[in-house]
C-alpha cells in the first residue's frame, strides 16, 4: 500500500483542486472543481482510493503460472498427468514464460499478450532451441493459436478471480486474419 504524503492544492488559474500521486512508478493526477474544503477532501479521497487499490502485486508471472498449474490441474501422487496439464505446461514453457516470465503481473497488459499470439503466429515457439514438428516455412495453425489464446485467458482469469493480483481481462485477444486452417 502506497502512502500519500501531500495534499490537494487549489489552482486559482484553473479554479480546481489538484493532487499528483505516484504508485509503482505510475504518476496520476486527480482533480475536482468543487470549491472549498469539500473539494479538497474529495480529491484526497480519490487519490487515497487509487493508492489503496489492492490488485497490484509484486508477484511475477512465472511464480503465478506455477500456482495456476497446481490449482487448475492438481495431480495426486501416483496419478497420471492430465492431458490438459501437458498442453498448458507446453504453452507456458514455449510462449508465455519466454516473453513475460520475469515481468510483474501488474505490469502486463493486453498488448503484451497480443504480441505473444502474433509472434507465435509468425515464429512459432519463443523458447530458444525448441524443435517443432511443423515445417519452418508454415506459420502456426489457427487451432493452435486459439489454444494458446485459451490458455492465456484462463491463466489471467485465475489471476483475476482466484489470486486477485490483477484486474486485466484479456477477452479482446484476436487471432491474426491470415492464420491457416490445418487442412
Amino acid at each position: 500500500m502506497a502512502k500519500r504524503t501531500n495534499t490537494a492544492v487549489w489552482l486559482e488559474k484553473y479554479s480546481r483542486w489538484q493532487i499528483k500521486v505516484q504508485k509503482d512508478n505510475v504518476r496520476k493526477t486527480f482533480t475536482s472543481s468543487t470549491p472549498g474544503k469539500k473539494g479538497q477532501r474529495e480529491v484526497n479521497a480519490k487519490a487515497d482510493a487509487w493508492l489503496d487499490d489492492d490488485v497490484s502485486s509484486p508477484k511475477r508471472v512465472d511464480q503465478l503460472w506455477a500456482d495456476y498449474l497446481e490449482w487448475a490441474y492438481p495431480t495426486p501422487d501416483g496419478a497420471p498427468v492430465p492431458a490438459g496439464r501437458k498442453k498448458a505446461v507446453y504453452t507456458g514453457d514455449s510462449y508465455l514464460l519466454p516473453a513475460l516470465g520475469k515481468m510483474r503481473i501488474d505490469a502486463v497488459n493486453e498488448g503484451h499478450l497480443q504480441s505473444i499470439i502474433n509472434k507465435a503466429y509468425t515464429h512459432g515457439s519463443l523458447k530458444k532451441g525448441h524443435k517443432q514438428r511443423r515445417p519452418q516455412n508454415l506459420p502456426l495453425s489457427r487451432k493452435t493459436l486459439m489454444n494458446i489464446r485459451a490458455d492465456l485467458v484462463a491463466f489471467f482469469k485465475y489471476c483475476r478471480r482466484v489470486a486477485r493480483v490483477t484486474s486485466l481481462n484479456p477477452e479482446g485477444l484476436t487471432i491474426p486474419q491470415g492464420a491457416r486452417y490445418k487442412g
